[in-house]
């Protein structure tokens, strides 16, 4: 029985290899076979086989590098067995022309710079089985169908280039099918597809160029070029090379290629290719007009998405109609103001869902005549879906030109949060009207104040100590300091801040202030406790307004711990939602607590529980300075266990 290579495989990786030995060993193959240096790619060895495969000598062989025998390969990927997949490259014979062979290639081993290489004639593709002649017609129709087929019932993402290859290269009868197209602003034609994978087809070919294939040609072995693709076919050895355009020579948008090495030309090429490339411009053209329209969906459904985030973005409630005055959409101010969803309310008529007056229906139809109502009365009561009445301004645009009805677009503006604001700035301005007068009338009650005062002293003074009338003045002269502190807090209230702001250490000012009250602390047997971060952000700030915040903060809890207790200022810095970043300074105490129900009112001007010495607006002044300082101010207490007011103030830019 005549060895093959892979029998022969055991032997040649036996060591020390002598190339002789290796010689001998393959020329017991039938099957030509070299021996190559896998780093260096030169070829070793070669029986006789490879000799006569190749058209060289066994000395040509030997001074010949691989990739210049077989185009294309290298022995980087060779198996540690021969393996059974053969791939085809193009061999370069030693009479000057080409040919395909299927190649193997296995390493002798990981340890070793060798390997065996393996060539063999390729056989025939099954496409290029002759078909006879009676039989020709019938595949011809076969085809053709298959191209209407595909067109057809192709999915939306499916290509042409497979149904080429696949459906068409069976009826041409050649090994080498390939397709150029035209591309879109480019002045060439790129190939799209081609059946072999080793080829000699260009991968442009410019627009001159092109121009010379608008009609089919064929061109055979023997005959002279007359194109680039027929040079280039002659100079890889093909039998035949036959071109037809797809299109027309008004309108070309690519050429089918069709060639062989080894056989030739069937029958009916021309007719066949002429025949298919008209087919395929049709299909082409229809993918072009297919892809053109779903661009063109894309475009529109992204304008009509980005037309619908705007609508719903906008406060201001939009009802767009049909002609016949039927809901077809409402955005989600409208679904709020009226109480109805959108699919719910689609081909209702607009009359069922915008309750309103009774002319508001007759309206809508003058507009959907043509006539724009600019407005619809800024006393108009709308209805929501539960009865609820709400004032509203109604603006109704008809939509469309030409002949009458037209749809419409309905806005509606909720008036029910102008008015409630609108109120509310006659309340503030009431207020700060109120307030200027407060504070004259403090400031000139203050003097006269001053003088019963200083009257009820020298009264006192005049009297002798044991003088009954004494018990009656002091208690005067007590009512007249609490009136004074009175007046100089309603004038402390509507001044607010003077003075510009600095940059202020919130650490320093209050460990400054600790210090001073630590003498009242010590007497109330209060502990004082301040927890500071080691570095503390600057903040912006009137340090005698922040002083009297604190003052008043601590005053409260030093009358709230009788008995004594713990005072912890915590200061901390923290991201808040907004952009910027805020330190927050915790005022805690362990005394008495605030019962819930006085929790929302203790920041109300002249609310107290201290009748005897309060004037009730410690804390609203507190509150006040840390509004003009862009802070806040919160409080937390349990009855019983302690209060902690939470005051917030924006970080100094540069000082994060």
């Amino acid at each position: 029985m005549t060895p093959t290579t892979r029998d022969l495989l055991p032997f040649l990786k036996a060591a020390p290899l002598q190339i002789s030995i290796a010689e001998q060993l393959l020329a017991l193959t039938p099957e030509a076979a070299l021996l190559v240096h896998r780093d260096k790619q030169r070829i070793l060895a070669a029986n006789p086989a490879a000799v006569t495969l190749t058209a060289h000598t066994r000395k040509q062989l030997l001074r010949l590098s691989l990739p210049a025998l077989l185009a294309g390969f290298s022995t980087g990927n060779c198996a540690s067995s021969l393996s059974p997949d053969e791939r085809q490259y193009t061999l370069n014979l030693g009479n000057g022309t080409r040919r395909l062979v299927n190649v193997s290639c296995r390493s002798l081993g990981d340890d070793v710079p060798w390997a065996v290489v393996v060539l063999s004639k390729t056989v025939l593709h099954p496409y290029t089985t002759p078909i006879p002649p009676e039989q020709w017609g019938s595949n011809f129709l076969q085809a053709l169908e298959g191209v209407a087929a595909f067109v057809n019932n192709r999915q939306a993402d499916s290509s042409i280039n497979p149904f080429l290859l696949h459906t068409v290269q069976a009826l041409v009868q050649a090994r080498l099918l390939g397709m150029y197209r035209a591309e879109a602003g480019a002045p060439q034609a790129r190939l799209r597809a081609a059946s072999l994978p080793e080829h000699f087809l260009p991968e442009h070919i410019s627009a001159q160029e092109l121009a010379s294939f608008r009609a089919a040609t064929s061109w055979s072995r023997g005959e002279r070029p007359k194109n680039r693709l027929q040079v280039l076919a002659h100079a890889a050895d093909y039998r035949f090379l036959v071109t037809a355009p797809v299109g027309h020579e008004q309108h070309l948008i690519g050429i089918l290629v069709v060639g062989d090495q080894e056989r030739k030309p069937p029958a009916h090429i021309l007719l066949t290719l002429r025949t298919l490339g008209k087919f395929l411009y049709i299909l082409i053209r229809e993918e072009r007009l297919r892809q053109n329209l779903q661009r063109q969906i894309a475009e529109k459904n992204g304008t009509i998405q980005r037309y619908q985030d705007t609508i719903e973005k906008i406060p201001v409630g939009v009802i767009y109609t049909s002609a016949d005055l039927r809901t077809k959409y409402l955005n989600t101010a409208a679904e709020t103001l009226l109480g109805y969803a959108s699919p719910e309310a689609r081909n209702w008529p607009v009359q069922d869902i915008l309750i309103g007056p009774d002319n508001l229906h007759i309206m809508l139809e003058h507009a959907s005549q043509g006539e724009t109502i600019q407005r619809l009365g800024n006393n108009t009561r709308l209805h929501h879906r539960n009865g609820t009445p709400f004032p509203a301004q109604i603006q109704v645009i008809p939509l469309g030109q030409g002949k009458p009805p037209f749809p419409l677009l309905i806005l509606i503006e909720d008036l029910s949060q102008r008015r409630a604001i609108e109120l509310r700035n006659q309340q503030l301005e009431q207020r700060a009207l109120l307030g200027e007068v407060t504070s004259i009338f403090a400031h000139e009650v203050r003097n006269p104040v001053n003088n019963i005062s200083m009257g009820l002293q020298l009264m006192a003074a005049n009297l002798p100590p044991e003088d009954p009338q004494q018990e009656l003045i002091g208690r005067m002269q007590t009512d007249a300091q609490r009136l004074m502190r009175l007046m100089e807090s309603i004038l402390a209230f509507s001044r607010g801040n003077n003075g510009k702001a600095e940059p202020l250490d919130l650490t320093v000012l209050l460990e400054n202030l600790l210090s001073r009250w630590k003498p009242r602390f010590i007497r109330q047997h209060v502990e004082a406790r301040l927890l500071r971060p080691i570095e503390t952000p600057l903040i912006e700030g009137h340090a005698a307004a922040l002083e009297q915040v604190f003052n008043n903060l601590f005053s409260n809890a030093l009358r709230a711990m009788e008995d004594g207790g713990t005072l912890t200022i915590k200061i901390t810095s923290r991201d808040s939602r907004s952009p910027k970043s805020v330190l927050q300074v915790d005022v805690a105490d362990t005394g008495v607590g605030i019962p819930p129900e006085i929790q929302k009112q203790i920041f109300a001007p002249f609310f107290t529980t201290d009748q005897k010495s309060g004037t009730g607006l410690g804390l609203a002044i507190t509150q006040r300075i840390i509004t003009s300082h862009r802070g806040a101010i919160q409080v937390e207490s349990y009855p019983g266990s302690g209060t902690v007011f939470h005051i917030t103030l924006p970080i100094l830019k540069d000082s994060r």
